[in-house]
């Protein structure tokens, strides 16, 4: 009898605990919660990519200082970036730095390069693509090529997190990259950590955040630039920025148009 109310307890414990647990929608919809409330966010970024096949191999990283704050119903953001590219073909190997500096100023999307001669692109801005405070509107983009899976909580660096796996629906891509996972901090509701695999399951690079400061006050001189005199500019803005990324609705600084 003992022994029966044991296993009758320790099964109403399971259903309990199967009962409680967070769907990926729950969990999207807490992150959302947390982040589109935010003022301002700045971060640094590392990123790091290798990739091989017969005869080629290229790697890849870069760090950069993200700042990004919201102005009225609008999100104005800068990315100042430094990239470095080491690429083997046929074991011939070509090295390649290159400087990049981007701001949306609200009404225009700057993009100054150097690698090694400098360019200024004036582009169309794309509001489908500012997601820095509004997740739902991110992950609508990613569903569109990726499905989303909701893995068991871990502890990242110390961080408890919430964790996401996406893998690509084109089996194409499947042949580049098998999935990615992110860690979300409960905390901040912030991926902190982003591990990409390769077709083969073997780890092809990552994304760390760090340094992050939520809410402080960013100069809005940041967010303004200013081509030097007599630089050429290549104006873009006739152009649809959006329409070649494949980007598509109505992406605002709050909640998503449509939450899927």
């Amino acid at each position: 009898m003992h022994k029966r109310f044991m296993l009758a307890t320790v099964a109403l414990l399971a259903f309990a605990g199967a009962a409680q647990a967070e769907t990926l929608q729950e969990v999207q919809d807490k992150i959302h919660d947390i982040v589109s409330k935010y003022k301002s966010l700045q971060f640094k970024m590392k990123m790091t990519s290798e990739t091989s096949m017969a005869g080629f191999s290229t790697k890849t990283d870069s760090d950069s200082q993200v700042e990004a704050a919201k102005k009225g119903d609008t999100v104005v953001s800068r990315v100042d970036s430094k990239m470095r590219t080491s690429t083997n073909m046929g074991g011939q190997e070509t090295k390649m730095d290159m400087k990049s500096l981007m701001i949306d100023d609200g009404k225009d999307l700057w993009n100054i390069s150097e690698s090694p001669t400098k360019q200024i692109a004036k582009m169309k801005r794309d509001p489908n693509s500012v997601t820095y405070f509004n997740p739902k509107a991110g992950w609508k983009q990613v569903a569109e090529h990726f499905e989303l899976k909701l893995m068991p909580d871990e502890t990242m660096d110390g961080k408890a997190c919430w964790v996401m796996a996406m893998e690509p629906k084109d089996p194409t891509m499947k042949m580049v990259q098998s999935k990615t996972i992110t860690y979300y901090d409960k905390k901040t509701g912030l991926g902190h950590k982003t591990v990409t695999f390769g077709p083969e399951g073997k780890r092809s690079g990552e994304i760390i955040m760090s340094d992050i400061k939520i809410d402080a006050d960013i100069s809005a001189d940041r967010f303004t630039y200013t081509p030097p005199a007599g630089a050429k500019v290549e104006d873009m803005t006739k152009q649809d920025i959006g329409a070649m990324l494949g980007g598509k609705g109505d992406a605002k600084s709050g909640d998503a148009k449509d939450e899927d």
